[in-house]
């Protein structure tokens, strides 16, 4: 059952215990209007918060909760990224974004960051990211320097840069020339930053992008097509990669409906994202044949290996998680495919949000999956646990 603040409910039953399902309170918690909510009636209102807990052991144990949100605003789509400190011993950077709205009056959206230099132990005050507007759904990427954040302000991409050591936000710039939304951000750390969004203007969807070869200073002036070679079909769910070092390969992953239910591709740019190169299908299956989309693109770091992960419908209604990786910096790629989530039957329980994190010859990757077991046998539950699978 549902908890506090989650949706879309139908009824009192799917929520837990002393909770109830309230029409069309979805706008309160970062849904559309019209979403139904589980409620817990003792809760003076509907505001939610930023926390942040550390574990130095792996997980074994964690610090105690940090809240990192001013607490007179409703805190929600947060985002988190570590800079490892640069030798060992060195504390770690950490950077928490989200976005925060009045719960009384106008809903103000606003951005909000707030930085830790000692590995999470204590956070300074929070900083607001943007300069006006209603900036909603941030996304972020660091490198040992700087903080690079990306947002959708209205119907335009927008994005901005702070240095690490203390957070300020300098460099706003509006980066889309048309409608657009769902954008993603990456850095190598080389001064190349890169943004991917949907275009929305036309009567397809298509994928755009824009680069900065100086840390955020500047832009290219025009936004490039990133699914050139597609038509016919809609883009969308993109995300962006960058290999380490001047001149790092950039990696943008998408699903694509040119060839009927959405497939995962991929296309690469060798020029920091100028332009990009002849998409690729990296899903392993007869094209167009399943509903496949949100997908995850990793690096690995000794290699030319390139992980991608996805939700992927092949097998019935509910997602399963599918996984595919190119040997050769994602020229080709592995036909078939693998599914990650075999400890359920195929298609009995919703599986989402596949997130790959690449090390020294595998990788590891973890998602949220709604299983359970019903006098034995795996059905698909309310809630969502955290599985992981390998992969070698």
């Amino acid at each position: 059952p549902c908890r506090h603040g989650f949706g879309d409910c139908d009824s009192d039953i799917q929520c837990r215990d002393d909770h109830v399902c309230v029409d069309n309170i979805g706008a309160y918690f970062g849904y559309e209007s019209h979403v139904d909510v589980c409620i817990d009636p003792t809760v003076a209102d509907y505001t939610r918060a930023v926390f942040f807990r550390r574990s130095t052991n792996a997980g074994a144990t964690w610090s105690s909760r940090i809240r990192l949100d001013s607490g007179n605003r409703d805190a929600l789509f947060y985002r988190l990224a570590v800079q490892p400190g640069a030798t060992t011993g060195d504390d770690d950077t950490v950077v928490v974004c989200w976005q925060d709205i009045a719960t009384s009056g106008p809903v103000d959206p606003a951005v909000h960051c707030a930085l830790s230099t000692n590995s999470g132990q204590s956070f300074g005050g929070q900083r607001q990211a943007n300069s006006g507007g209603d900036p909603i759904v941030p996304q972020i990427s660091i490198d040992s320097t700087r903080l690079y954040l990306t947002w959708q302000q209205g119907s335009q991409i927008h994005a901005a840069r702070s240095r690490l050591n203390a957070l300020n936000f300098t460099h706003e710039t509006m980066l889309s020339n048309a409608a657009g939304q769902e954008p993603q951000i990456a850095t190598n750390g080389a001064g190349n930053v890169i943004v991917v969004w949907e275009d929305v203007s036309g009567p397809l969807i298509d994928v755009r992008s824009k680069y900065s070869i100086d840390s955020g200073e500047t832009w290219q002036a025009t936004p490039a097509r990133v699914d050139n070679d597609v038509v016919n079909g809609d883009s969308i769910d993109p995300t962006v990669v960058i290999r380490p070092g001047a001149g790092g390969r950039a990696y943008a992953v998408w699903s694509d409906t040119s060839r009927g239910q959405p497939d995962i591709y991929l296309a690469t740019s060798d020029d920091a994202g100028a332009s990009w190169a002849q998409a690729v299908r990296a899903s392993g299956d007869e094209a167009g044949a399943s509903t496949q989309q949100r997908p995850f693109v990793a690096l690995a770091p000794d290699n030319s290996n390139v992980y991608v992960a996805w939700e992927d419908r092949r097998n019935g209604a509910k997602r399963d998680i599918y996984f595919n990786l190119s040997l050769d910096d994602g020229t080709t790629w592995n036909i078939p495919d693998y599914r990650l989530d075999e400890a359920a039957l195929a298609g009995v329980s919703d599986a989402y949000g596949p997130i790959v994190i690449p090390s020294s010859g595998r990788a590891a990757v973890i998602w949220v999956e709604t299983r359970a077991l019903d006098s034995g046998n795996v059905v698909d539950g309310f809630n969502g646990d955290i599985y992981t699978s390998f992969v070698d």
